[in-house]
């Protein structure tokens, strides 16, 4: 009410609103800001049709694609479950996360990979495709702990849905959970515990919910 608004309401204000973006056609989603550096924001911005990584320096007035590194032609329609997250381990050190869909050339199949860059506009790395690992895709959740174990949900070869964990930063991937009578279905997310990141929880929708929790960061459901 009225009577509760502070007398100095005023003096209050912590930050300015900004337009970020003028033009209806280019939409930004996942914006993320960096608590390390005034200004900087990142995104995944739509530009011809595809969500693509964007780097700001002056509060998202302008913005910078960054995509050196995706392979030609990478999909990552905001449909097709987009998934952008970065971590910060100390005042120097971040990690940047982005999944995407890709085409295969030899296996001429599109698959989902998961790209990794050790700071912003530096080249994507590649560190997974799910087709080389006995996943059909799409990656439908994916979550990264504090400490960089990598775990994402999707369907295994035979239309089985799987969870998938790294603890080496992509280098080697473990089915970590699979059961065929989850088959149909999908998993909506994978969330870490930000108290305790042996804990974490994975929602599955097969129909109806299904619940899946670990104490052990991963490698057992």
């Amino acid at each position: 009410s009225a009577e509760k608004v502070p007398s100095d309401w005023d003096e209050m204000v912590i930050g300015q609103w900004y337009d970020i973006i003028e033009t209806s056609d280019k939409i930004p989603w996942q914006v993320k800001c960096d608590p390390r550096l005034e200004g900087r924001m990142y995104c995944l911005l739509q530009a011809d049709s595809i969500y693509r990584p964007a780097i700001s320096n002056d509060y998202g007035q302008t913005w910078l694609i960054w995509e050196d590194g995706l392979e030609s032609g990478y999909v990552n329609h905001i449909l097709g479950n987009i998934w952008f997250e970065i971590r910060f381990y100390n005042n120097t050190e971040v990690q940047f996360y982005l999944s995407a869909q890709i085409h295969d050339s030899e296996k001429r199949e599109i698959t989902s990979a998961i790209f990794i860059a050790n700071s912003a506009g530096e080249s994507w790395q590649k560190v997974c495709q799910l087709n080389n690992i006995g996943y059909e895709g799409p990656i439908t959740a994916l979550a990264i702990s504090n400490s960089g174990k990598i775990i994402f949900g999707s369907v295994k070869n035979g239309g089985i849905n799987g969870l998938c964990l790294s603890t080496n930063n992509g280098q080697d991937w473990e089915t970590v959970w699979s059961h065929p009578e989850q088959a149909a279905g999908f998993f909506r997310d994978i969330k870490f515990s930000t108290a305790n990141e042996n804990i974490a929880y994975s929602a599955l929708e097969y129909p109806g919910y299904l619940l899946l929790k670990t104490i052990d960061g991963g490698q057992s459901w």
